[in-house]
């Protein structure tokens, strides 16, 4: 049967399928299973693979035939798997072995999105981060933006979410200090939190405080003014009116 319609074929089959009958028929059905699970693209997206994501005895199987099917794609040495330029890991269950070896098979990687990792296990990274060398963007939990700067200082866009804390703060002021473009949408943070950023941060041109809290102030107008003076000179400012914001203000309803 041809490559292409087969693959087609196994798209259209659940993981269950997938991992525990296709893969085992024949070679050419290996590969179609295989360009199935990972079609090609620019993002090498984890964030689908659910079995990662338990720790019950019954998915034990497909688990490690899954990571058996990561590691055989990735060893498979294809022309696309060179233009993989995003990674999206949101699974703390995978080994920092698991961590390595896609490092080392992916040293493309420019844009790397985390979440569910945590900040001890991200620290562990630091045995590899020299593997993405041309990473310039991070999208992480804000609990875990000590941890990027420290493995990397090359960041150029940093994206947020969650409550940022005042050393949170001090890292993303501190840490970065070729950061141009950072993205606090939906972030909470105190006056002192955000005062840190802008005045640690010089070189930023875009800024996203849409929908964020600062100081648990509802309505961006009534930020201090120091602090909507230091943000007005970013090229770029996003924020929104959060009193006359439907997604921030939920009983505004537009006439």
């Amino acid at each position: 049967m041809d490559h292409e319609i087969l693959v087609s074929i196994m798209k259209r089959l659940g993981l269950n399928m997938l991992l525990l009958s296709t893969c085992l028929v024949s070679k050419s059905w290996l590969n179609a299973t295989l360009d199935a699970l990972f079609p090609p693209c620019h993002a090498f997206d984890l964030r689908d693979c659910s079995v990662f994501s338990t720790t019950s005895h019954c998915q034990y199987r497909k688990r490690n035939r899954l990571w058996k099917m990561i590691e055989l794609h990735l060893n498979r040495n294809l022309p696309t798997q060179h233009y993989y330029t995003s990674l999206v890991l949101r699974h703390r269950n995978l080994t920092i072995y698991a961590y390595r070896f896609i490092a080392q098979r992916l040293p493309s990687i420019t844009s790397l999105t985390i979440c569910n990792i945590g900040l001890p296990k991200l620290l562990k990274f630091r045995d590899f981060a020299s593997c993405w060398k041309g990473l310039v963007e991070v999208d992480c939990d804000a609990s875990c933006v000590r941890g990027i700067g420290l493995l990397w200082n090359q960041i150029h866009k940093l994206k947020l979410y969650g409550d940022i804390k005042v050393h949170e703060a001090i890292s993303i002021a501190n840490d970065f200090p070729c950061l141009t473009h950072l993205s606090l949408k939906y972030c909470k943070l105190s006056d002192d939190g955000l005062s840190l950023i802008l005045e640690g941060q010089k070189n930023l041109t875009y800024l996203n405080m849409t929908h964020a809290r600062v100081g648990g102030k509802r309505n961006a107008k009534d930020w201090d003014k120091d602090l909507l003076l230091l943000a007005s000179k970013i090229p770029q400012f996003l924020r929104c009116e959060m009193g006359n914001c439907c997604s921030c203000f939920p009983c505004y309803r537009p006439s």
